[in-house]
């Protein structure tokens, strides 16, 4: 399954809104038998990355000029482990 998601980081106060998106994505795709999840995200955009970063995606490549040229992405996993905390969302 490929999903589309696009979470704007420009306003302070949507931020556990944002986290509560990605964690409950997450919650579902465990729910649903996903091993794991990937993503891309622009290298220059630092705030998603360290979102991602908290809720358990690691990096894992990068793809240069993903976004055009200079603007690389960087390749994301996620996998389920018990006690991550996402399944008691």
């Amino acid at each position: 399954v490929v999903v589309g998601v696009g979470l704007g980081c420009g306003v302070r106060r949507g931020r556990r809104r944002r986290r509560y998106l990605v964690e409950h994505g997450l919650a579902w795709a465990e729910e649903a038998g996903a091993t794991e999840v990937f993503l891309e995200v622009s290298v220059q955009n630092l705030k998603a990355i360290r979102l991602y970063e908290r809720v358990g995606f690691t990096r894992i490549d990068q793809r240069l000029d993903y976004y055009g040229p200079g603007d690389d992405a960087l390749v994301m996993r996620w996998q389920p482990a018990s006690g991550t905390g996402v399944s008691d969302v």
